[in-house]
């Protein structure tokens, strides 16, 4: 199984978790058409869409699958966008949720004030997965499940925020530093964890060989550190043979 980054920023974010025979869509801020050149048009294959937020770079695109009938699970604030849609489907925290071969578990965020949800996946090929994008903490510890694999936002850089910006405030509360996401490494690592997958880079404010030294540094020379760009494969599997 593999996560093909499609995109991953402020102008829109969508990753896809698949193998040959099924997908999970993680987040639907980018055009439908991109997702379906990377699963070749087997629009089959997708058996949900998970959303974190209802901001738009990562919902814009929420209606599309729910016009092809696939199920979108998201929080209540996005559901109210689309109440009569028997495929848009509320989450709750820490209420799991059965998509074909995953077992998915929500819990909340922080994210200056928007209802906002990380995404705990377990499924046998790759053993367990962490998803947390738009956060300025992580309140968990997910140490004790031994995860093998974190796809976290590292947004921006302390010492490059311009602290008199109008959007000061929300760069903080909604968004996760280098700082930050070396704490969350360093809190979930163990011997199992096989790949870091940095997400939701800013292009202002981060600077992408820092952030790949800084946290290849904390999580070790075992473990394959990636910058979420358009067209990144990573593989993901469960053992490191």
């Amino acid at each position: 199984m593999k996560l093909d980054v499609i995109g991953s920023g402020s102008k829109g974010n969508s990753y896809i978790l698949h193998d040959e025979e099924s997908a999970i869509i993680i987040d639907a801020g980018i055009n439908l058409t991109l997702i379906k050149r990377c699963i070749d048009f087997k629009i089959n294959k997708i058996k949900a869409v998970i959303c974190s937020h209802i901001h738009s770079d990562h919902s814009k695109f929420i209606q599309k699958y729910l016009d092809l009938h696939i199920k979108v699970f998201m929080p209540s604030s996005v559901k109210k966008n689309y109440e009569n849609n028997e495929y848009a489907i509320v989450v709750l925290p820490k209420e799991k949720i059965c998509v074909d071969k995953f077992q998915i578990i929500p819990f909340e965020l922080p994210h200056d004030g928007t209802e906002n949800y990380g995404y705990y996946f377990c499924e046998n090929s790759i053993g367990r997965l962490l998803f947390m994008t738009d956060l300025e903490y992580c309140p968990y510890s997910f140490k004790n499940l031994r995860v093998q694999h974190l796809v976290i936002e590292c947004n921006y850089i302390e010492d490059l925020v311009n602290r008199e910006a109008e959007n000061y405030a929300h760069q903080i509360r909604g968004h996760c530093s280098l700082n930050t996401c070396k704490g969350i490494v360093e809190a979930n690592k163990t011997p199992d964890l096989r790949t870091v997958t940095l997400i939701h880079l800013s292009d202002k404010v981060c600077d992408q060989n820092r952030v790949l030294k800084e946290i290849k540094e904390v999580a070790g020379d075992r473990v394959d550190v990636n910058v979420a760009v358009p067209g990144l494969e990573v593989a993901f599997k469960k053992f490191p043979f």
